[in-house]
């Protein structure tokens, strides 16, 4: 029995669930990053990382960020769907590192160089 075929308002409402569903589910796709910041075979503490989805340069980037703990660990859930290229930078660094996010946890182990910049391990 369809009770709300005759009223436009309960039609409109009727599509509400499957509406927050789809928005629920468009904000579960964040995806996890891991990893830790190394200096010398040291790990880096207090480090804020900066991830940028699709990159530092769009118009409008997503953005999130991340401070490395004691043991230079940090994890970022990254503002993006899968299958999405973003880019990596320490705070304050003009130089970033691109990052593909294949749908999965991704962990990358990073040493911080000379001149602040991150390097893949």
């Amino acid at each position: 029995m369809n009770l709300h075929r005759g009223n436009p308002i309960l039609r409109a409402l009727a599509g509400a669930p499957a509406l927050a569903l789809g928005l629920w589910a468009g904000g579960a796709q964040a995806q996890t990053l891991y990893g830790s910041v190394h200096a010398n075979e040291r790990p880096v503490s207090g480090l804020v990382l900066e991830l940028a989805c699709p990159g530092f340069a769009a118009p409008a980037p997503q953005r999130t960020e991340a401070r490395t703990d004691g043991l230079g660990v940090f994890t970022l859930r990254a503002p993006a769907p899968p299958r999405s290229r973003c880019e990596l930078r320490v705070r304050g660094r003009s130089e970033a590192l691109g990052v593909f996010l294949s749908g999965t946890t991704l962990k990358i182990e990073y040493e911080l160089d000379a001149q602040g910049n991150l390097r893949e391990r």
